[in-house]
């Protein structure tokens, strides 16, 4: 499996991988030394999704494979949510400001983001004067895997949007886990 945008899988003749949202995508290779073509499968029907320079399709099936991944970026991006900007410049944030690097979040392999999430979720969901209620307060200090001092709710939107982007860096933490344990075992 190759990762990018997608988690590519390689076979000799082709590489697919699943749409992000739905549907398939292949990159094959219709001769022996002939170009790569990219396609995606959607609803059954088998559409050509992106063209290169060597006789309308790639030289390499990496090539191919990183112009679907770009073709899959832009389209996501023109469907972006408000709620899924928020989340992806909340976790831009995390990184840049607070030094929240994928590194740091490896350190981190007992679930502790899920659980941060989780505790601002409940905040975000519950409300400032929610958050005065001793038992809303045991509940989140339980929740909370760090340092109390690292809790800062304010409530609401803001809290959600956190959620989701310590969500987002538990997901990438967990595919770069699985990444290297399938390097491991191939090696």
């Amino acid at each position: 499996m190759v990762m990018g945008i997608l988690q590519w899988q390689i076979h000799e003749m082709a590489c697919t991988a699943d749409g992000p949202l739905f549907g398939q995508l292949r990159v094959e290779r219709w001769l022996d030394g002939g170009p790569w073509f990219a396609y995606g499968v959607f609803a059954g029907e088998r559409q050509r999704i992106a063209e290169g320079t060597f006789n309308g399709g790639f030289q390499t099936a990496e090539e191919a494979m990183a112009a679907v991944d770009a073709k899959v970026l832009t389209a996501l991006r023109g469907i972006q949510t408000n709620g899924v900007a928020a989340i992806a410049d909340e976790r831009r944030r995390q990184i840049e400001v607070e030094g929240w690097t994928p590194e740091h979040d490896d350190a981190h392999d007992e679930f502790e983001m899920s659980l941060a999430a989780a505790a601002y979720a409940v905040s975000g969901t519950l409300g400032p004067s929610a958050l005065l209620d001793q038992a809303t307060q045991d509940a989140i200090r339980k929740t909370w895997p760090f340092q109390a001092h690292l809790f800062r709710p304010t409530g609401g939107r803001k809290d959600l949007v956190r959620a989701g982007a310590l969500i987002a860096a538990e997901i990438d933490r967990l595919d770069r886990a699985a990444l290297r344990q399938e390097e491991a075992a191939n090696a």
